[in-house]
């Protein structure tokens, strides 16, 4: 039962990112551009050694999907994938890797996503503008564009600066299953960076430290 009531749907995720084309070509003089933006995110080995796991399942993308649509506070739905809306029509250029450590049922599901904009002002502006709607979502979720519909008890992101932290506990009929996303979205140069782990228990550590090793490897 376990992996039909995980992060977003994992299938469905997986059909989006085979699927997606490509953002539209950055032709900004921004640091993180065509030629490098692969290389910010970490691979799979990289990844596998922060977690003490391997993760040979991985997916590629190049366009955010749409936000998930859910059954009340849909102002929320950037906390379960920041999609579209959210990174609006400044967006340059996006990259989106999926690693699970097992394709039927897995027990880590990692996501980083990199978005890159015309200049890091519009990179910040991004971010505020996409989180502040999410600032009181202390708020119970269902997805409702799933088949299997998952909840989640949504927590209120942790604004600083350039940082905004936050994490969803799934739950089954009503109670927590010990499944959680810890998050981490993140301006850095001209871009929005985000490193997310689902698993049992705490991944916030994981999460700090993917995220810190994702702005370490910044082109200079």
């Amino acid at each position: 039962m376990k992996h039909e009531l995980q992060a977003l749907g994992c299938a469905g995720l997986a059909m989006l990112i085979s699927a997606m084309p490509s953002a539209t070509a950055d032709s900004s003089a921004a640091q993180v551009t065509g030629s490098n933006i692969d290389s910010v995110l970490l691979s799979a080995d990289t990844v596998g050694d922060i977690l003490g796991t391997n993760l040979p399942v991985q997916l590629k993308g190049k366009r955010p999907s749409p936000e998930a649509q859910l059954d009340q506070h849909q102002e929320c739905a950037p906390l379960l994938a920041p999609g579209t809306k959210f990174y609006g029509s400044d967006l340059n250029l996006f990259r989106i890797t999926l690693f699970e450590d097992d394709r039927d049922d897995p027990d880590y599901i990692v996501i980083q996503t990199v978005a890159t904009f015309p200049d890091a002002q519009t990179a910040q502006s991004v971010l505020t503008k996409g989180i502040q709607p999410t600032s009181e979502c202390n708020a119970t979720v269902q997805v409702t564009d799933i088949d299997s519909k998952p909840t989640w008890q949504l927590s209120a992101p942790k604004v600083s600066g350039s940082d905004a932290k936050w994490h969803q506990a799934q739950l089954y009929q009503g109670d927590p299953i010990g499944w959680n996303c810890y998050v981490d979205l993140r301006t850095a140069e001209n871009t929005i960076l985000r490193a997310e782990v689902c698993q049992m228990g705490n991944a916030g550590p994981a999460v700090s430290q993917m995220m810190d090793q994702m702005v370490g490897g910044l082109p200079s």
